[in-house]
């Protein structure tokens, strides 16, 4: 268990494919958890019992969650946020099992939504409006202005 644990940050590089089986359950500091772009699967349990997460986002463009109960028990999640993916697949009933029923789905309004049971899950899918601009995580965004600036 992971009670004082209050920050995680990803190097604006990273190479982390999967979020694996229990990585962030029972974290009890981090109220927001930002994913790099280079995730691209999420393992059963991985956020399972992280108490005080409210809100987890993944900035990658595509995302698969085959996990069971990726989500259960997180009980102040209030969102869990796809803004730059154009694909995200999972199963309601498997993956996204035991979230609180207030937690809600963002997602571009061009994503595809690979999913049987879509229908149970309708009322709680937000759409991003307006023109949506890659989010990126600050340092990336800062070496990303570093190399617009190289004069080599």
């Amino acid at each position: 268990m992971l009670f004082k644990l209050k920050s995680i940050k990803f190097e604006s590089k990273s190479s982390l494919e999967k979020i694996e089986s229990c990585a962030f359950s029972q974290i009890y500091g981090q109220s927001q958890i930002v994913l790099p772009s280079s995730v691209k699967m999420i393992d059963s349990f991985s956020f399972s019992q992280a108490e005080n997460v409210e809100s987890i986002e993944f900035l990658g463009d595509s995302i698969e969650i085959p996990g069971y109960d990726c989500f259960s028990d997180c009980e102040k999640l209030k969102s869990i946020s796809f803004p730059n993916a154009k694909k995200i697949e999972f199963d309601w009933k498997v993956s996204m099992n035991g979230i609180p029923k207030k937690t809600k789905i963002r997602v571009r309004k061009d994503a595809e939504l690979i999913c049987e049971d879509i229908e149970s899950f309708k009322d709680r899918i937000e759409y991003f409006t307006g023109k949506i601009e890659k989010r990126v995580q600050k340092d990336e965004k800062d070496d990303n202005s570093d190399d617009d600036n190289d004069t080599n």
